[in-house]
């Protein structure tokens, strides 16, 4: 093994990227190999790029290199992996008689609580790829297929978890930012996102490759860059939006979702660039996205019943309005009065002020409950308890902030058996009556 050229050793490397464990033992077998190995950092910072991909690296120390961060990741994944299997383990032998599946488990919407599961939620989006490799992997039939699906289970149920827990803290962080002028927009659209992320449902977390609100943030960048050039070409702020109302409305099509206006993704900005359609305050919030990046001064006004876009217009020197909803309809403040009054609401000047960004979010979560409580009346295929479930945690927070550190504490320590996720793994089969009854 020491007559082996270092070229050639390098170039047996190469094939062993997405191995560290098999490097990590090359390193082991002998000094040659380990010189060679260490000074390779070529080699670690592909292992960065091919393994690890969705994983946070701002818990890296500043000076480390590559090959210590690897091996830090190594670890952190080899911790992870012995939590699952042990945990899988030890769910294995509780089942019992019911080994052939989890249908009929007494267990199934109660809690269950193990020592691995604090630790492995503990680290948090340092294990997400790991975990998303254990719950993404193929079924092997030569081996008992429970333990697998037990597997695959746990680490998709950590993986959403330790979703929902970093939803919860990006939460508390955007509630102690003061919303400035300069600011306001910019809070909008990320509270916009993290009702985007904390709207994922597990298969859409299994399969992303990389974080859905710079998906989202690229999308918005783009459409502006696009009508960047067409609105920069008019000097005043009505034929600005004049023209940017044809971009938007008349060419791209965006527009409000009136056949299926109770779907909970028209509350979701994703949705509404990939559909083109959506509600008002969704609309409303996309506008005004598109308007910042094109220094364009919108706010959020929210009507009695209706959400519209206030802004100046620098030729009449008064405020003006856009009904987003029905593409981008200029009003006055007779209309906005109209509008109150179609409503049974007596005017008042506060109905015209502009909401700050946690006012905002509360209106998107409220949609969203909304949307989730008629489907489960109306038994219709949009309803997921585990998205119902998540947008009633992030009501509780923004709504009372201090119980943020009670269900942190709780989601960290004892481990919930999602009927969905079990569905997914084929652990359980129950019927839809059964879904609306087990939540968590």
């Amino acid at each position: 093994m020491e007559d082996i050229p270092t070229e050639v050793i390098r170039i047996i490397l190469r094939y062993l990227k997405d191995d560290p464990t098999s490097v990590c033992r090359l390193e082991q077998s002998c000094r040659h190999y380990k010189q060679v190995i260490r000074k390779d950092n070529e080699l670690f910072e592909n292992m960065l790029q091919e393994i690890w991909i969705k994983s946070s690296d701002g818990d890296e120390p500043q000076d480390s290199d590559a090959r210590q961060q690897v091996e830090r990741r190594w670890r952190l994944d080899t911790t992870a992996k012995k939590c699952v299997n042990g945990m899988a383990e030890v769910l294995r032998e509780e089942l019992g008689e019911h080994a052939a599946s989890m249908n009929g488990y007494s267990k199934v919407g109660d809690t269950w609580e193990h020592p691995h599961w604090k630790l492995l939620v503990s680290l948090r989006c340092n294990v997400q790829d790991v975990l998303k490799s254990i719950a993404n992997a193929n079924i092997d039939y030569s081996k008992e297929v429970l333990k697998q699906n037990l597997k695959r289970f746990l680490a998709a149920r950590a993986i959403v978890t330790i979703h929902t827990i970093e939803c919860l803290y990006e939460l508390q962080m955007l509630t102690t930012m003061e919303p400035h002028n300069d600011t306001r927009d910019y809070l909008t659209e990320r509270f916009s996102l993290l009702a985007v992320k904390a709207q994922m449902t597990p298969p859409e977390l299994l399969r992303e490759t990389q974080p859905i609100e710079k998906v989202v943030s690229n999308q918005l960048d783009k459409i502006a860059a696009d009508c960047l050039e067409q609105v920069d070409a008019v000097d005043h702020v009505i034929d600005k939006v004049q023209v940017l109302n044809r971009l938007l409305f008349e060419e791209m099509g965006v527009g409000g979702n009136q056949e299926d206006y109770y779907n909970y993704k028209n509350s979701l900005m994703n949705n509404v660039l990939e559909t083109k359609k959506g509600i008002p305050i969704t609309l409303a919030i996309f506008y005004t996205c598109i308007a910042r990046r094109l220094s364009l001064k919108v706010d959020m006004i929210g009507l009695p019943g209706h959400l519209v876009l206030g802004f100046h217009d620098d030729l009449k020197g008064e405020q003006r309005f856009l009904d987003v909803f029905h593409g981008g309809h200029v009003l006055d403040l007779n209309d906005c009065r109209d509008i109150a009054a179609s409503y049974g609401f007596v005017w008042d000047a506060s109905f015209i002020q502009p909401l700050a960004p946690y006012q905002v979010f509360s209106r998107v979560l409220n949609n969203l409950s909304n949307c989730h409580r008629r489907a489960t009346v109306m038994q219709q295929s949009t309803f997921h308890c585990m998205l119902s479930f998540q947008e009633r945690v992030l009501m509780l927070v923004h709504q009372q902030p201090r119980i943020a550190v009670s269900l942190l504490d709780r989601l960290s320590k004892i481990l919930t058996l999602s009927v969905e996720l079990l569905q997914l793994y084929g652990l359980l089969v129950t019927d839809d009556d059964d879904i609306k009854i087990i939540d968590f």
